[in-house]
């Protein structure tokens, strides 16, 4: 990728790693969806651009660009990972399940769907997490949140999972890829779709699995840190509203 538009050096992915606490490989996955390469690009190393260096930081410290030396005070200022955030719980996060399906909920609605209350995730309700009707048509939305790093039992957060939410948010992928196709067995037939918040590493894994997912005909929201929802239309494509 050519180097125009670098104000001075600009770090590498490795480096915005080690910046913000993530992986290289998590780094280079962002980058892959949000600033799709030419052929002849793939494989070479990253030239960032500020641009993407600005994305890369908003994405992985929590919506705010800092400078490498705002990034060395926050490193030391930051709790520790076996420490909550004082008065802050996992339900309060935007990509916590509960929040990405009311915010797909409400989407859905301003686009003429009925859609009555859902399964309550909180409780851990059995059930379809949301049926969407408009027209005759039913539309069942398989739901999942982000994994978070603690547990969301208040009696255990002070501990940390010993899964990585980035292992976990893989295994969730799994679950509900088997749930929705298992739905699209129902009788009568159903239209089958899949909800996640905007995060790289599903964004990573919808871009591994795009082809089997679209040939399956089953529609992917993504839900956005502003609430906002769009429809995944693959790897190159990104989203629209």
């Amino acid at each position: 990728m050519s180097g125009s538009g670098l104000e001075g050096i600009q770090p590498t992915p490795d480096d915005l790693a080690r910046e913000l606490g993530t992986t290289g490989r998590q780094v280079r996955g962002f980058l892959r969806t949000r600033f799709p390469r030419p052929e002849c690009d793939k494989g070479t190393a990253w030239s960032l651009t500020a641009e993407q260096v600005a994305a890369v930081r908003q994405t992985f410290a929590g919506g705010q660009a800092r400078s490498p030396s705002d990034h060395s005070k926050a490193s030391r200022d930051r709790p520790k990972r076996s420490e909550p955030v004082p008065g802050r719980t996992y339900h309060d996060e935007w990509f916590w399940e509960g929040n990405v399906q009311g915010a797909v909920r409400t989407h859905l609605t301003s686009q003429g769907w009925s859609v009555p209350v859902g399964a309550d995730t909180a409780s851990k309700e059995q059930g379809d997490d949301l049926v969407a009707t408009r027209g005759g048509e039913t539309m069942v939305v398989e739901v999942k949140g982000y994994p978070s790093r603690g547990y969301a039992d208040p009696k255990r957060a002070a501990e940390v999972k010993r899964t990585s939410p980035t292992s976990q948010a893989h295994h969730w992928f799994a679950q509900a890829m088997l749930r929705t196709t298992r739905t699209m067995d129902r009788r009568p037939p159903v239209t089958v779709a899949m909800a996640f918040p905007d995060r790289p590493r599903f964004l990573d894994l919808l871009a591994q699995t795009w082809s089997a997912i679209s040939l399956l005909g089953i529609k992917v929201f993504l839900v956005h840190e502003d609430g906002s929802v769009s429809t995944y239309a693959g790897p190159k494509g990104g989203g629209s509203a």
